[in-house]
């Protein structure tokens, strides 16, 4: 059965391969969660489909015999030599390198989908996002922990500057857990497989996107502190101008960034770009 404990253990014995560590390796095992991801991705025979970390193709498997074409981005040599072996679709690409140094050029609407190790998730949503491609959908599975901030809302502890940096861009919904228990080898955390539809526009307009992210970050500097400690600490700008410009905004002087919505964020920052 595809994505198996044994089948999985029958493809790394033949080619006597192990996980790697330094690539955060953990193969799924789960047949039903791998049909649950191209569900949530609205994969059909229609699509064209980005996979990037396609591992020894479980789901990208499933993903050619569901989508009009798949381009797949491995950057583990000995997974691409698999993955070649292994699968021979005529819609199926296989490219072998790191994502973050590729050259992304699809002219037709994508949908991507990526089963991502903690510590490259946020780069990588970062390059798709800020790439010229036609993204429909991003649909990761990732650490439990990280989608939740993706998904965060204010007034809570997983809201930070990351949730309103995807949430500028896309909206974001947790489709379902997936537990450590489906992987092997298993992992330390468990996981979630999360939805971002890509927005037309952002969600927000703002004059200057990269001073808006800098306020963003200064705002969540730390976390205990006020808006006007970190505005004050990381960008400089006077206790008294801060206090003027939250009242002004209908925002209390002892607001934290997380008190504040993207809307909230947005006008904040057009009133301390006025300062320039």
């Amino acid at each position: 059965m595809i994505g198996s404990y044994k089948k999985t253990k029958e493809i790394l014995d033949q080619y006597g391969l192990s996980a790697k560590k330094k690539f955060g390796q953990n193969f799924l095992i789960d047949g039903n969660i791998l049909h649950k991801i191209v569900e949530a991705a609205d994969i059909d025979s229609e699509s064209t489909v980005i996979e990037i970390g396609p591992g020894l193709g479980s789901l990208t498997e499933l993903l050619a015999q569901t989508a009009k074409k798949v381009t797949a981005y491995e950057i583990d040599t000995d997974m691409v030599r698999v993955l070649r072996d292994r699968l021979d679709y005529d819609n199926l690409e296989i490219v072998e390198g790191d994502i973050l140094k590729q050259e992304l050029d699809i002219s037709e609407p994508i949908t991507v989908v990526a089963n991502l190790p903690y510590y490259i998730t946020t780069p990588i949503l970062f390059k798709l996002l800020e790439s010229d491609l036609k993204i429909n959908k991003i649909v990761v599975m990732m650490q439990k922990e990280v989608a939740q901030r993706l998904e965060g809302s204010t007034n809570t502890k997983d809201y930070n500057s990351l949730s309103i940096a995807i949430q500028y861009r896309t909206n974001p919904k947790i489709a379902f857990p997936v537990s450590r228990e489906v992987f092997i080898p298993k992992p330390n955390v468990d996981s979630s497989v999360i939805v971002l539809d890509v927005l037309d526009k952002p969600r927000v307009d703002v004059e200057d996107e990269e001073f808006f992210f800098k306020v963003v970050k200064s705002a969540f500097a730390q976390r205990r502190k006020t808006l006007v400690n970190n505005l004050n600490s990381t960008m400089g700008i006077p206790k008294d101008v801060l206090k003027e410009i939250l009242v002004s905004l209908g925002i209390k002087e002892t607001s934290r960034g997380e008190s504040l919505g993207i809307e909230e964020f947005a006008r904040l920052s057009e009133e301390i770009k006025k300062l320039d």
